[in-house]
């Protein structure tokens, strides 16, 4: 693929294209509404990246103001940044864009890597095995219920529970706890990084998991999730695992070809 090429992989649009041009966006969604967006912005000067003038902070928070009108919500993974071993806050300018473009912070989420990970996690004062997870929207919306709650010992036996009241008192009652409850996503979601083959073909993906969890949380089957720095396609792998449509954009050529790549070696498997 080369910048400005749009092609189709089932049923997701894939665009070799710049995340902060309102021009870029509007081809690849063409008219269409996301009810998500679920992406992880370059790590600013940490990495460099073919094809890329402007790598600061600010520019690329811009990616916010420039597909508000395109999506409903907005999932921002961030990993942590050290120097001289000291956190650095450098998550601030998307919080600052976010609220700019009229968008709340509405959830400050943790990803648990299960892992710690490289060299640089594993010297920090507390070796550093999770990332943040920013979701920003206009209002609050409530999730689907996509996890399965723990079960206590003799779940099968009625129990006594208490219940604070709003007044303070507390009021018992006997309850049975039915196996099969589901309950929502919480704000700690544990899922192990991404140790597979892909990491040979770009040096900083998620694992498809990731997103998954947030597409069957934050969306229903008629719904489009999109990612705008698209790396090697992990949200649009997400999407075709929880059986969504997907947009997503990124900017080189050669990592498009990657998410080209991607997909067909995963219906191949899917169809053997």
């Amino acid at each position: 693929m080369k910048r400005g090429d749009i092609i189709e992989l089932g049923n997701h649009r894939v665009m070799c294209g710049d995340a902060t041009n309102p021009d870029d966006v509007k081809e690849l969604m063409d008219g269409r509404k996301a009810e998500l967006l679920f992406t992880s912005p370059p790590y600013a000067d940490l990495r460099t990246y073919e094809n890329v003038s402007d790598l600061s902070i600010e520019h690329l928070a811009e990616f916010i103001k420039t597909w508000k009108e395109h999506t409903n919500y907005f999932g921002v993974n961030i990993g942590l940044i050290r120097r001289n071993y000291e956190i650095v806050p450098w998550w601030t300018p998307y919080i600052d864009a976010a609220h700019d473009a009229g968008l709340k912070l509405l959830a400050w989420n943790v990803w648990d890597k299960l892992s710690v990970g490289g060299i640089g996690s594993q010297v920090a004062l507390f070796p550093i095995r999770h990332e943040w997870v920013f979701v920003f929207g206009e209002k609050y919306k409530t999730l689907n219920k996509t996890w399965l709650k723990r079960q206590p010992e003799n779940a099968d036996k009625d129990r006594e529970v208490t219940r604070r009241n709003p007044d303070g008192t507390m009021t018992r009652q006997m309850r049975r706890y039915l196996p099969g409850r589901m309950k929502t996503m919480e704000s700690i979601c544990p899922v192990m990084t991404e140790l597979r083959p892909i990491r040979s073909k770009h040096p900083a993906c998620f694992p498809p998991e990731l997103p998954l969890e947030y597409i069957n949380a934050m969306t229903n089957s008629n719904d489009i999730v999109v990612d705008c720095f698209a790396g090697s396609g992990s949200t649009m792998m997400a999407a075709e695992m929880a059986g969504r449509k997907s947009c997503v954009m990124e900017i080189n050529p050669k990592y498009c070809d990657v998410i080209e790549w991607r997909y067909n070696e995963w219906t191949k498997k899917q169809n053997n």
